[in-house]
């Protein structure tokens, strides 16, 4: 008797599993690590385009490896059939911490996530009708959504994967590596350690509401048909605050040479309260969970880590398919950002002066989410 689809799709994922825990050197294995206690959740669509949204999370209260297919559904009824698998106990848990809550705001939940991810799935199928799509992998490399919990995105049926074969494909790349000679591995390692000497480390966070500085950037033809924007936009400015080498992106992204978070929450949140009282009124105060891990190697500037669990205009900024119409962002010219820095510059050794600052920052930006109380009580202590 044929085993049904739903479960042989089933049976390939508890392979994996097994597969990627009898041998934790295993090439393989790097690229998606399913440790104890591991869940998968499938979301399979297969009319008109076939394709598979896995989710892997690491639930105590739920089984060991313990899959869930659900599907196939055609195109049409793939968001609603979603929805309806999302009212369940557990899509309904709210994000782990770290979760700094507004007030008059709802604590988000995993479903807010997993809207994210289908949003990013439904995209992803649009564009296999002209991007061409690697079969050959299971595309491991997926977007976080909380903790150690990812999505991933596979352009048709995992279970046509030979999964003893990708076990020895990884197999191979490793013993083509253990093959080295002994100056090829001391190249390699010489070449490890001049990368981690020029790794500078960094952080920041993006003006937000969203600007394009100087001026917005032009999108080729291919672009503007697919709607595909750049993953990072180009450096445009380099300068100092009180000796931190401060990065200006064009999409509004400012990055601190610094390894000292709190440092640079003050910086950018002094900035940005500066730049309230000039045109941008609209600036909001950034949160410790908005700021972004990068680091400077070969003198480019590469993002490590942002959050992109928690629903937050800010920190979605990260992610191209969640990032505003280029209408809706505001213009900040060059000058006037040169200006702003020059401000903080000055400002900041002044512990008083930048405390009140950043307090009337924190205050207009529940102004701005219409907190009026807390908004009073923030700027009545600026006052006294």
């Amino acid at each position: 008797m044929e085993e049904d689809p739903e479960d042989q799709v089933k049976k390939w994922f508890e392979e994996l599993i097994e597969i990627t825990r009898d041998d934790e050197s295993n090439a393989f294995s790097i690229g998606i690590h399913l440790p104890e206690p591991c869940q998968i959740e499938v979301f399979w669509m297969d009319d008109p385009l076939e394709g598979q949204l896995y989710i892997t999370t690491d639930d105590n209260d739920r089984p060991d490896k313990e899959v869930l297919v659900h599907g196939p559904w055609e195109g049409s009824s793939f968001i609603q059939e979603v929805g309806e698998v999302a009212k369940s106990d557990r899509w309904q848990k709210p994000l782990p911490p770290p979760i700094e809550k507004k007030p008059g705001h709802g604590v988000p939940l995993r479903v807010d996530s997993l809207a994210n991810a289908t949003a990013q799935f439904i995209n992803s199928m649009e564009n296999s009708l002209w991007i061409e799509y690697r079969k050959d992998t299971p595309l491991f490399a997926g977007r976080r959504l909380w903790g150690s919990s990812q999505a991933r995105i596979y352009p048709g049926n995992v279970a046509e994967l030979d999964l003893e074969k990708l076990s020895q494909d990884a197999e191979n790349v490793e013993s083509d590596g253990q093959n080295m000679d002994e100056g090829q591995e001391e190249e390699m390692r010489n070449n490890e350690a001049a990368e981690s000497i020029s790794k500078i480390a960094t952080g920041g966070g993006y003006i937000y509401k969203p600007v394009w500085i100087e001026e917005s950037p032009e999108y080729t033809f291919f672009e503007k048909v697919q709607n595909k924007k750049p993953r990072t936009y180009d450096r445009i400015y380099r300068s100092q605050i009180q000796g931190v080498d401060i990065h200006a992106f064009r999409d509004g992204l400012l990055l601190l040479e610094s390894e000292d978070g709190n440092e640079i929450q003050d910086i950018l949140n002094t900035l940005f309260g500066i730049g309230i009282f000039h045109q941008f009124r609209t600036w909001q105060y950034l949160l410790r969970r908005e700021l972004i891990s990068a680091h400077i190697a070969d003198g480019e500037i590469r993002k490590s880590s942002y959050e992109l669990a928690t629903p937050s205009g800010r920190n979605q900024l990260s992610n191209p398919s969640d990032r505003p119409d280029d209408s809706d962002r505001d213009l900040l010219p060059m000058e006037v950002l040169k200006r702003l820095i020059n401000i903080v510059d000055v400002i900041y050794p002044i512990h008083s002066v930048r405390e009140r600052i950043i307090l009337h920052l924190q205050a207009h930006t529940h102004l701005l989410d219409s907190e009026f109380d807390a908004s009073f009580v923030l700027n009545w202590t600026v006052i006294e």
